[in-house]
């Protein structure tokens, strides 16, 4: 277990608004846990940050709660806390309503809303354990 002073998990890590905020808190000095279901572009990602030791890639899909309890619990083991979740994994449909699947759907409820409950779920009882911690949750067009 390395000791950080503080760490994040940042949810859809792998690219976009997720690895700026990964890399944002990189820069303020955080340990960072990047969870993303994309395994090769997560190892990509996760290869160009710096500072290496500070940076934990985590194969995830936050909407499957066995993966995403197993993901908190390497963060844990690894970094020994957690300070903030920035919730921001996210799936859309871009089609209209009609002709979307109730199957896609589902899947969009499960990633955009499920997600995030299971990872505060998860991360917050090690949250407590040093006195608390901050939750964002990012929405999108379909949330």
């Amino acid at each position: 277990m390395s000791a950080f002073q503080r760490v994040a998990v940042v949810t859809g890590a792998a690219r976009g608004i997720g690895l700026a905020v990964a890399r944002r808190f990189l820069d303020d000095g955080y340990g960072v846990a990047l969870l993303d279901i994309d395994a090769p572009m997560l190892e990509q990602t996760a290869e160009s940050l710096a500072p290496r030791e500070r940076v934990l890639a985590v194969v995830c899909d936050v909407a499957e709660p066995l993966q995403v309890q197993a993901a908190i619990d390497r963060v844990a083991a690894r970094f020994g806390r957690i300070d903030a979740l920035v919730n921001n994994a996210g799936v859309a449909v871009f089609k209209p309503m009609l002709e979307t699947t109730f199957d896609e759907w589902t899947r969009v409820i499960a990633v955009n809303l499920t997600g995030p409950f299971l990872c505060t779920q998860a991360a917050a009882p090690v949250m407590l354990r040093n006195g608390g911690g901050a939750v964002v949750n990012i929405g999108s067009i379909s949330g």
